[in-house]
């Protein structure tokens, strides 16, 4: 069974490659990814939810656009997250609700701050066995 996502070690910053049936299960699982870099998700309770909406011109853009409103709301509102449920995507445009709650520094060990996400060596693709995979690296 192929991972949902794993990190990449790469010089400067962060890598993630994350894999998924469907481009909104890659889309989910590169979330996650990105939130487990900040916190053990296992940390992360669901206590609310924040409706993400993003548009794009490529699947590509719509990856990077997804991943740093995710940075844009954690940095303004405090949250975390841990679940994702995509209620609308296109290769355009998504909407999706993310679960999760605000930091508590008392319980939660912060472990990175990711600043964005980058288009170095970002890649979008579908392979031949139907699965969908993504390479993003993330300014930290």
């Amino acid at each position: 069974m192929v991972r949902p996502y794993q990190r990449i070690d790469t010089t400067a910053d962060v890598g993630l490659f994350s894999s998924g049936a469907t481009p909104q299960e890659m889309f989910v699982n590169t979330a996650k990814g990105l939130f487990s870099l900040i916190v053990p998700l296992r940390q992360i309770r669901n206590r609310c939810s924040h409706e993400a909406r993003v548009e794009a011109q490529t699947l590509e853009d719509l990856l990077v656009a997804w991943l740093n409103e995710l940075i844009f709301i954690h940095e303004t509102e405090g949250l975390i997250f841990r679940h994702f449920t995509m209620t609308f995507m296109d290769e355009k445009g998504l909407v999706a609700v993310c679960s999760g709650e605000h930091i508590d520094t008392k319980r939660h060990k912060l472990m990175a701050e990711v600043k964005a996400a980058t288009y170095h060596r970002l890649s979008v693709l579908r392979s031949p066995d139907g699965l969908w995979h993504a390479r993003v690296i993330l300014d930290v």
